[in-house]
């Protein structure tokens, strides 16, 4: 069964606010099982370097990282298409150091942790375990979760999580890092 919490970085999308299920709260049980095939489906995306997937996976408002303003979706094509940037985080461990790509991500307090690359980190992990986590929001006309993806064998950070938004009948990827303090 998904729990439920009520993040603070990711109240701008969310508007948190009361207890989980509440009477408007447009999350539901039923949404996890979608959720979860769209969380796996992302993750191998990652594994296989599938870029296109990725990005049709996000949010139509672009990816936050941390509590950054979000990345534009045509920014995040662009750096794929330069493998430069978020390609370096997601994909490449090779380029991740260099300077202009580290500065994206440095400022956060997980991704700064990561020394791979999300691809190396998960072929690392072994079987993923994905834990759903429902963000409260009953006053919105959305649904956000969080996706924890923890690792089958020991691995520096032991988990990497993705936050998505359920709108209109699709989840879609719309933060990486520092989701929950």
């Amino acid at each position: 069964m998904p729990s439920c919490r009520t993040p603070l970085r990711f109240a701008a999308l969310m508007c948190a606010t009361t207890a989980c299920w509440g009477q408007r709260n447009p999350c539901a049980p039923k949404l996890a099982g979608p959720l979860r095939t769209k969380a796996a489906s992302l993750i191998d995306a990652i594994v296989h370097t599938d870029g296109e997937s990725l990005l049709r996976s996000l949010a139509k408002s672009g990816l936050m990282i941390g509590d950054n303003s979000p990345t534009s979706v045509a920014a995040v094509r662009q750096q794929f298409s330069s493998k430069t940037g978020l390609f370096c985080l997601f994909f490449d461990s090779s380029c991740m150091s260099a300077p202009s790509n580290n500065l994206l991500w440095s400022t956060d307090v997980v991704l700064k942790e990561l020394t791979v690359s999300y691809r190396e980190w998960l072929k690392a992990a072994g079987t993923p375990k994905l834990e759903v986590v429902f963000l409260d929001a009953p006053v919105t006309k959305y649904c956000g979760a969080s996706v924890m993806v923890f690792a089958e064998r020991a691995a520096v950070p032991a988990n990497i999580e993705f936050a998505f938004v359920y709108l209109r009948g699709s989840w879609n990827l719309y933060q990486i890092g520092e989701i929950a303090p």
